[in-house]
């Protein structure tokens, strides 16, 4: 009660009612007399208790506030604790209510648009006479390009110009060992980590999501392991492995007369071990089975398993072409300028490669 802190002991299944008849004896029985303070900044007690974050019972304050809709005005009850979201969805509620009661009052919905274009975006405020009105204001669209199992952390989907708004963590579904490394603003990942569009910032926004995991790989006696990330344009979350684990495809061997080739990457508890066939059987079918890998070292790619004279082409995030010619042989190496992310198309068969 005010500052002073008073024990008052209740039986352990004490209804409401109880512990508030023990709360008010206990006041008046002390000595001296406790005085509930009748308002507190312009609330007004209620005769009520109630706990708070601590877990100790204090006075409840409330006090009511006019909201205007149109030419309806109505009453809603507010607490003194109330936050600003409180306070909104107490508003919001009152008004459901009573438009259903009342067809002829139009309520606001979020998104809904007043004469200029505005949206309501749930809020309420007081005008300048002190009543809570519907907010409107200008909201743009935020895109999020990410693969299509992956999944937001919230509904973020607007932002309201002159509010800043904390964009939402990624994850891909059923699969946790992919980490959101966070959205930027360019295909290529360039530049710094956005977590929040600024109260300054307009128009619509689009924020690509970087999702990468370490993959850990064994070839016969050579082990390794490799950062990869999944690349929005790509359904199947192993297909990225796979396409990445292509730029270190081992060679084949021979043993006791037979020649044996690399096939494709099996994955056995945690780790993608490499599979070889026989050549005599498997070869005429890897070529058109597997995909084509990129290795990427400096500024320059060497790319594997792709079929000699096929078609290639290296295309940057802008969809210049920045390379292009037939593949040579079974290494096929490119010389790139700059550094970036590129997409190496082989046959009409992507995959993305970053170049640092």
């Amino acid at each position: 009660v005010g500052k002073d802190t008073i024990e008052v002991v209740v039986p352990k299944d004490a209804s409401d009612e109880e512990i508030k008849q023990k709360i008010e004896e206990t006041l008046n029985n002390h000595d001296p007399k406790i005085e509930v303070p009748e308002s507190e900044d312009g609330f007004e007690f209620n005769g009520e208790w109630k706990k708070d974050d601590d877990g100790n019972y204090v006075p409840v304050y409330e006090k009511e506030i006019v909201v205007v809709i149109g030419n309806t005005t109505i009453s809603v009850v507010i607490d003194k604790d109330d936050s600003d979201d409180d306070v909104n969805q107490k508003i919001n509620d009152a008004v459901a209510e009573i438009s259903k009661k009342d067809s002829s009052i139009v309520v606001p919905v979020v998104g809904d648009k007043d004469s200029v274009g505005n949206e309501f975006d749930g809020k309420w405020e007081k005008d300048e006479y002190g009543n809570y009105v519907p907010v409107y204001s200008k909201a743009y669209k935020i895109v999020y390009v990410m693969p299509s199992n992956a999944v937001l952390s919230s509904d973020v989907s607007k932002y309201v110009l002159g509010k800043g708004v904390q964009l939402p963590s990624a994850s891909i579904k059923d699969d946790e060992s992919w980490k959101f490394m966070g959205w930027y603003e360019t295909e290529d990942y360039a530049g710094l980590r956005v977590k929040f569009v600024g109260a300054e910032a307009k128009g619509r926004k689009t924020f690509y999501a970087l999702f990468q995991k370490t993959v850990h790989y064994k070839a016969g006696d050579v082990s390794g392991k490799m950062e990869v990330v999944f690349n929005y344009d790509v359904e199947n979350s192993d297909e990225v492995v796979q396409r990445a684990l292509m730029g270190v495809a081992p060679e084949g061997y021979t043993k006791k007369g037979v020649d044996y080739v690399f096939d494709k990457w099996v994955l056995s508890d945690g780790v993608y071990v490499a599979k070889f066939v026989d050549a005599s059987t498997g070869m005429k079918n890897i070529a058109v089975a597997r995909h084509f890998g990129v290795s990427v070292s400096g500024r320059t790619l060497n790319i594997v398993g792709a079929k000699q004279g096929d078609k290639m082409l290296v295309v940057d995030m802008k969809g210049k072409i920045v390379a292009q010619d037939r593949i040579s042989g079974v290494n096929h190496i490119v010389e790139l300028t700059s550094a970036g992310n590129y997409l190496v198309r082989v046959n009409g068969v992507s995959t993305r490669v970053m170049v640092r």
